[in-house]
């Protein structure tokens, strides 16, 4: 089995295909715009010739071992302690969920975590859902005609990817321009 390329070239201006999809992307970019996961910083793991982020320890596919992990240390941080709340009746319209009517969804950023608060139940129980930032693959936003979407998805299926609906179009613009801030830090 051939090689695949290394991902940086030595000629900026020639364009690379994203790991995942194989798109052409432009030089520079963090994001494929196809696929919409982070392109920069990947190495090709030696038993399955996955893509692996070049800060994962273990291949997401093979759960081989990869040689070169980036210490703990080195972690992506935000810096801003970030909340958002999603709006009520979006969240009744876009969701369904009538609980959100007396308690809705919390996203928290701050740190290397990204936390989601969900009340369930009529808020008689709370489901919190918790990622570390290096374990994100993507963030995109969905556009709806009144209320937008937030997703964040992760490497590995480890973690469940978050998907919260009903957030108002500027808190879900601001929460991903911040994560990706974030997950771009990570250039080395």
């Amino acid at each position: 089995m051939a090689d695949r390329p290394a991902l940086q070239s030595s000629s900026p201006n020639l364009r690379q295909p994203c790991p995942h999809c194989g798109y052409d992307i432009p030089p520079g970019a963090t994001f494929c715009p196809h696929c919409t996961r982070r392109v920069l910083a990947y190495e090709w793991c030696s038993e399955c010739r996955e893509p692996v982020s070049i800060d994962a320890k273990y291949c997401p596919y093979c759960s081989q071992r990869i040689r070169h992990a980036r210490p703990d240390s080195a972690a992506p941080t935000i810096d801003a302690n970030i909340e958002i709340r999603a709006s009520r009746l979006g969240c009744l319209f876009t969701a369904g969920s009538f609980t959100a009517l007396f308690h809705p969804p919390v996203i928290h950023a701050a740190g290397d975590r990204v936390r989601m608060t969900r009340w369930t139940m009529f808020g008689l129980r709370i489901h919190d859902q918790e990622i570390r930032i290096e374990r994100i693959a993507s963030v995109r936003t969905t556009k709806g005609v009144f209320w937008d979407s937030l997703v964040i998805e992760t490497f590995g299926g480890a973690t469940g990817d978050l998907d919260q609906r009903g957030l108002r179009k500027s808190d879900a613009k601001r929460m991903a321009s911040i994560i990706k801030a974030a997950l771009s830090d990570r250039r080395e």
